[in-house]
């Protein structure tokens, strides 16, 4: 036997340098340790009841069985593919079969078959799979490590009981061909979240799930507490998704509240800064307990993570919001002066954040942006947008700051749509500005189907009070010099202008041509609507 494996034998360990030739040999040791090329021949297994290590100048080739009752850790080669020595795919098993928690540590190299037999859970990862990863019993807890699955992995035997635990920032990933299915079997130490991904592109996904619906798990930020499932399973892709089939399945434990699993929404938050914004679209809930609530539809763009939730739609009110200033336009569309230089602009350098944050606005927010942001030069301001009770249009029942652009579309800070977390249903919508005259819609706005435009460039039809905005040619404008914003045009805002006055490249509330400079240019904006009086 020694001269066979040229080994050093001791009770306790094994030095395994040599070729393992038998066809149904096995080798028992307290501890394998290789530390040079090692070939395992089909239909021999290699046993080892203690820790296992491949050293750094090592080189294994498996085509039977190595069954660890202890630790794995690979600081060499474990090679998959073939080589000068074993021509056809090294297309071996690793059996992790330890009675107490095995911890596998394999580096960056690739396993072609893994077997997880251990009740009392594997530990670690960090390895990518070519083959089949079975689950014969036990977890495998990921902590921060990762495994990945090539175009050819698959796994086998997860259910309820035995499943990869992502009890930390590890994740479970699949290469994708431009078709394909992966179940991946994932869920948080106390339930099994599983989740079907058929993207409609080839790309690499990774996914993990934490407890409780958080629009951002990295800070525990709740976005719901009831009528939810108690999950978020957070995505990132390589490549961007549209159309892909996306099934997420839960037990009815996870349920909180009284969610209705027939009548859930796919509820999909971007990790962008400073926004609780997400997506909302109906899914097709099927099965017994473990439900499954899945969409065809899943779409995402290609460089952010994501936090995936089912609730019963946590608000799905999107406005899709325009307007003109009277200041900044130039006829057509606005002057874009505060940020003119980009990243070196007035707004890039005095107003990375909302302004709205006194009174009378009195908006906490804390909508953010870096400088690059202005990199396009086409943004006119800070914007402010109001959700209003139906009834009572003087309530406001939420707020969010974003941007307005040269052409009047207003955008969150991540250049969406505004979304808001009030249910579905008739409200009133505000848009402010902070030197000119704020305007609302007159009458209620429908938001059943989730989605509704209040767009005032063209038409003030649905603007409340008189004067409603002022009207330049086919456009229509806020009327510009209300510095003090009270809704009046008087003489309290020409005492502001003259307290500005003569300061250049600031950003002022004075500026009312907003081009960064308080010049006789904006009194004579202030002159052309001085002593009007809204009413509304």
């Amino acid at each position: 036997m020694k001269n066979l494996f040229n080994s050093i034998w001791s009770p306790n360990k094994i030095l395994a340098p040599a070729l393992l030739l038998g066809c149904s040999f096995t080798l028992s040791a307290q501890e394998l340790f290789v530390n040079t090329d090692l070939f395992i021949a089909p239909a021999t297994t290699v046993f080892a009841g203690d820790d296992v290590l491949i050293s750094a100048n090592a080189v294994v080739y498996n085509k039977g069985i190595i069954e660890a009752k202890a630790a794995v850790t690979n600081t060499g080669s474990y090679q998959v593919g073939p080589n000068a020595d074993v021509t056809t795919s090294n297309e071996g098993l690793l059996l992790l079969s330890g009675s107490a928690s095995q911890a596998i540590d394999f580096g960056s190299d690739t396993l072609f078959n893994i077997e997880i037999n251990n009740a009392n859970n594997i530990t670690g990862g960090d390895l990518e799979i070519a083959g089949t990863a079975t689950f014969t019993d036990g977890a495998w807890l990921l902590g921060a490590a990762n495994v990945g699955f090539t175009q050819t992995g698959v796994v086998t035997g997860a259910d309820a009981g035995k499943y990869f635990q992502t009890t930390g920032a590890g994740t479970v990933a699949k290469n994708y061909a431009a078709t394909g299915n992966f179940d991946f079997p994932i869920g948080t130490a106390a339930t099994f979240h599983p989740v079907a991904l058929s993207p409609d592109v080839a790309t690499r996904i990774a996914l993990r799930v934490v407890e409780g619906i958080l629009e951002d798990p990295t800070d525990n930020t709740s976005a719901a507490l009831t009528d939810a499932v108690n999950a978020t399973w957070i995505l990132t892709s390589s490549a961007a998704l549209t159309g892909s089939d996306l099934g997420l399945t839960y037990p009815q434990t996870a349920e909180t509240g009284a969610f209705d699993r027939a009548n859930a929404f796919l509820l999909v938050w971007e990790d962008v800064p400073a926004t609780t914004a997400y997506d909302a679209s109906a899914t097709t809930n099927t099965g017994s307990d473990p439900y499954t609530n899945s969409t065809t539809t899943f779409a995402v763009n290609a460089t952010n993570t994501y936090y995936i939730g089912l609730g019963e739609d946590l608000g799905g009110i999107t406005i899709i919001a325009a307007c003109f200033l009277e200041g900044p336009f130039n006829g057509t569309t606005m002057n874009a002066g505060l940020s003119a230089g980009g990243a070196t602009s007035i707004l890039a350098t005095q107003a990375l954040s909302q302004p709205y944050n006194a009174a009378p606005w009195n908006y906490a927010g804390d909508e953010a942006v870096t400088a690059a942001f202005f990199a396009g030069e086409d943004i006119v301001d800070w914007i402010l947008v109001e959700l209003r009770d139906a009834t009572d249009p003087t309530v406001v029942l939420e707020q969010k700051a974003g941007f307005l652009k040269t052409n009047g579309d207003i955008i969150t800070p991540d250049n969406a749509a505004f979304k808001f977390s009030q249910p579905r249903g008739n409200y009133h919508v505000a848009i402010r500005h902070r030197n000119h005259v704020e305007i609302r819609s007159e009458n209620i706005i429908d938001f059943a189907s989730g989605t509704a435009s209040f767009d005032v460039r063209l038409s003030d039809s649905n603007v409340a009070g008189l004067p409603k905005l002022k009207q330049s040619g086919s456009s229509f404008l806020l009327y510009g010099g209300d510095g003090v914003n009270d809704r009046d045009i008087t003489v309290d805002d020409l005492l502001l202008w003259l307290n500005d006055n003569g300061n250049v490249g600031l950003y002022l509330a004075g500026d009312f041509n907003l081009d960064g400079d308080v010049t006789v240019d904006d009194l004579l904006i202030f002159l052309s609507n001085n002593g009007i009086v809204f009413l509304f």
